[in-house]
């Protein structure tokens, strides 16, 4: 049995994983795995939704559909803090 997950990383920068707050591109970003044999494997690079607006925070919050093939990512800073939401397929 393979069990998709979804991780959520709202303070992820393009130099790595850092603080809210601190100076930088705070983009967020959103990682998918799947898990097999008690292990949790990386599929593909890491999703960064397009047409941010200043220090989105992608990631915030997220659903994921009942089969796992479909994410949808929020980020409540986009845009002087308006929000936007990027859905993946």
């Amino acid at each position: 049995m393979h069990t998709r997950v979804v991780e959520a990383a709202p303070v992820w920068r393009e130099t790595g994983w850092t603080m809210a707050g601190r100076a930088g591109a705070v983009l967020g970003a959103l990682i998918v795995a799947h898990a097999a044999a008690a292990q949790f494997v990386q599929q593909g690079s890491k999703l960064v939704g397009s047409g941010a607006v200043g220090l989105a925070h992608q990631g915030y919050s997220v659903a994921v559909s009942a089969d796992g093939n479909t994410a949808v990512v929020t980020g409540y800073g986009d845009d002087a803090f308006a929000g936007a939401a990027w859905v993946y397929t």
